[in-house]
């Protein structure tokens, strides 16, 4: 069973304990000269408002709101 397991692992991408370890330390965030590291954003912000009936985060430019589905009107801002 063990066998298996491992051959699982393998077919899965988690490999062994050794190559787990090796791409572990190879994986890790790079550093500055300093020695801190710097942080990766995961994704671009976006513009956000409020929807009006739930009160959820609706992206500027949708015109229904995610989360329950209700229109959300276009605000225009006159200059």
């Amino acid at each position: 069973m063990g066998d298996g397991l491992r051959e699982l692992k393998k077919a899965t991408g988690g490999g062994d304990d050794k190559e787990s370890a090796a791409a572990a330390s190879t994986t890790t965030p790079a550093s500055t000269a300093s020695g801190t590291v710097t942080p990766i954003s995961a994704a671009p912000t976006v513009a956000a408002r409020t929807c009006p009936n739930c009160r959820g985060s609706v992206p500027v430019g949708d015109k229904f709101c995610g989360n329950c589905g209700a229109t959300v009107e276009q605000t225009t801002r006159s200059a």
